[in-house]
């Protein structure tokens, strides 16, 4: 997570337009979501600390982005999609991200990868979106 911070001095009222930082929200979070997919494509099975692989597809398919309502914050992560849906057995992408008790050893963070690869754009198009969004009177 980062904070982008902005100080305007010299007006007694300023509009906000969310709309731009929505969008702005929504067209970072698309490579982001790309990246994290091709982390996991298809491969040899992993080991503990290393990215995962997806064996079948369905944990790629199970990445999705998706924005607020409001328009301040995005999501990016592992959704129950297809076979999880109906499974009992609990969300496999939790399992490997985060280990179990019964020794599923823990794997790396794709989506915090994806993230860390595009930090430095993400930061600098918010940011511009921030200040274009700020209307002062």
């Amino acid at each position: 997570m980062f904070k982008v911070g902005v100080d305007i001095h010299g007006f007694s009222y300023i509009d906000f337009d969310r709309k731009i930082i929505k969008k702005v929200l929504k067209i970072e979070s698309i490579p982001i979501r790309g990246i994290a997919k091709k982390l996991i494509k298809r491969g040899v099975a992993s080991s503990p600390g290393e990215i995962p692989k997806s064996q079948t597809g369905l944990m790629i398919k199970s990445i999705k982005s998706n924005v607020s309502k409001k328009g301040w914050t995005a999501f990016i992560g592992s959704y129950r999609v297809g076979r999880m849906l109906d499974s009992k057995d609990g969300f496999y992408p939790a399992f490997l991200m985060k280990g179990t008790k019964r020794g599923l050893k823990k794997r790396g963070n794709f989506i915090e990868s994806a993230f860390n690869s595009r930090r430095d754009h993400a930061r600098e198009a918010i940011r511009d979106a921030m200040f274009k969004a700020l209307k002062p009177r």
